[in-house]
């Protein structure tokens, strides 16, 4: 029961996780359409680009023109790590 209970808590904190960091991206940065912000959110939850392509069901090439599009959209510098960015939100 002990172990059900923090399985109950530890989901409900992740879900209040994600909660917050969505809210954050969509109200900072409200030119990025859905699959963008599918993207970011499994970018944050440190997904790499094949797993992000095998969950979605989309090529690999095309979640690096997402990628691109996010930072874009962003303003990210070159130098600039979108993955440690969407980390600060």
């Amino acid at each position: 029961i002990t172990l059900n209970n923090e399985k109950v808590q530890l989901n409900s904190e992740v879900e209040d996780f994600q909660k917050t960091f969505l809210y954050k991206l969509k109200s900072s940065f409200q030119n990025l359409n859905e699959k963008e912000v599918q993207i970011a959110t499994l970018l944050r939850l440190n997904f790499n680009t094949k797993q992000i392509a095998t969950q979605i069901g989309i090529a690999e090439h095309s979640i690096h023109n997402y990628r691109y599009s996010i930072r874009k959209k962003i303003n990210l510098e070159k130098d600039e790590n979108l993955v440690d960015y969407l980390k600060t939100l």
